[in-house]
């Protein structure tokens, strides 16, 4: 079996992961060990690939479909059995989350670094009793159907991963956070007590992470404290190096505070479904655009977020975090508003990884959602040109036509991001 690492949080959760992988894969590429890292994170933004990686490169097609295949009907046996009692098969997530479980094992990883899907306590990666090392990002409100309606509720859930004898960590929070994750810290008997990760061994390594900003700073910080954990596991006279600490100014997060230019329109791109995210989301697009950016280039938001499919999310409070943010201190002011749909603009068959089977598609195709947030805009005091369009596709088409040189953000739905990832990869 694998040593595990495991992570969880609101906010940043995966980009700790992909960091602590890849301070791994430097640590394996200086000295040879550990020969295979697992790294586990949702959901995709392209590729359903992406979330189960060894040493930061996905596995091929034909492996990942002989696993589906393969764990799929295991699985269908275990439900023939009468003897296990009522059937309940995976769902989704959950299937996902087993797969990369399964293939890890299967392919014999040395290390697992595994990110949670919602909460902690109860979710589907929280099978190991004894990990290397449990982190927690930062933490807010989301999933408050399942999780609960306060930060101190999630909290609770979130510090499910924490067990007996196991080093923890997390990220500086709010008093309320902090007080129940020392408080299940101390119930858990985890190793020591739990560490508050700054930013500031990020500082010391003279690590520059993208963006450079706190938030990503801290979840830096939190990948060098596991990944030096699970090193010194197998080595004690272990010590972090400058070398393999800035390693991750090499790492690409796909979909998450991305630049890409194509042709004359810059396109930044960072999914958001959640207050925090569009906070830091907002913060990122400001200090960019004030930095490096003509006055009178247009600017475009491109926003989606299904509210009214299984696990909705009020758009109210998100839409107000983006206007509130753009008019905050020096305000960037927006030329146009574009809300879509999650639907691609091309056949099902043709990228199934981006389709979201949780919808009603008979609800996307009315638009319901996109009028329902050109509403909010409005009554939040909105004032630009707003255009409501049925697919991605068509919301690039008419940023192309419609807003020439602009820059573009791209935030909401993790589906609206890889959309258009997908469609500017394959027409440049």
């Amino acid at each position: 079996m694998p040593k595990v690492i495991h992570v969880a949080g609101t906010k940043g959760k995966g980009t700790t992961c992909y960091y602590c992988s890849r301070l791994l894969v430097e640590h394996r590429r200086i000295t040879g060990e550990p020969t295979k890292v697992g790294c586990l994170t949702s959901p995709h933004q392209i590729d359903v690939r992406e979330r189960i990686l060894i040493n930061n490169e996905k596995i091929s097609k034909e492996l990942f479909s002989s696993y589906v295949r393969e764990l799929d009907s295991k699985i269908k046996s275990l439900l023939s059995r009468p003897d296990l009692g009522p059937p309940l098969a995976p769902k989704y997530p959950g299937f996902l989350s087993l797969l990369g479980i399964y293939i890890f094992i299967s392919e014999k990883v040395d290390v697992a670094i595994l990110e949670t899907g919602t909460g902690g306590e109860t979710d589907s990666t929280n099978v190991f009793p004894h990990p290397i090392a449990t982190g927690i990002t930062t933490i807010g409100l989301d999933h408050v159907e399942v999780l609960g309606h306060t930060v101190g509720e999630i909290a609770w859930h979130k510090a499910g991963i924490f067990k007996h004898g196991s080093l923890a960590g997390t990220v500086p929070q709010e008093e309320a956070v902090m007080q129940v994750l020392r408080t299940r810290a101390e119930e858990r008997h985890v190793a020591g007590e739990l560490e508050v990760i700054t930013d500031q061994k990020v500082l010391e390594y003279g690590v520059k992470v993208d963006p450079d900003m706190p938030y990503q700073r801290y979840n830096a910080g939190l990948a060098i404290f596991m990944a030096t954990a699970y090193l010194k596991s197998v080595d004690p006279n272990f010590s972090m190096t400058d070398e393999i600490a800035r390693s991750l100014q090499d790492v690409e997060l796909i979909g998450r505070s991305q630049v890409l230019e194509d042709g004359d329109t810059t396109w930044f791109i960072s999914s958001g479904h959640n207050e925090i995210s569009l906070k830091e989301t907002i913060s990122w697009f400001n200090q960019d655009v004030r930095r490096s950016r003509n006055p009178g280039t247009p600017r475009v938001l491109v926003f989606n977020q299904n509210f009214s499919r299984s696990s909705p999310r009020n758009p109210y409070p998100l839409l107000k975090v983006i206007q509130e943010g753009l008019r905050a201190d020096v305000p960037v002011e927006l030329q146009g508003v574009i809300f879509c749909t999650d639907q691609l603009g091309e056949s099902r068959e043709e990228k199934p990884d981006l389709i979201d089977l949780r919808t009603d598609r008979k609800l996307v195709s009315s638009l319901h959602d996109q009028r329902e947030n050109s509403r909010i805009w409005k009554e939040l005091g909105g004032l630009e040109e707003i255009a409501i369009v049925h697919t991605t596709r068509d919301a690039v088409r008419l940023v192309k036509e419609k807003y020439k040189g602009a820059e573009v953000l791209v935030t909401g739905s993790g589906y609206l991001t890889g959309n258009i990832l997908h469609i500017l990869r394959s027409t440049t």
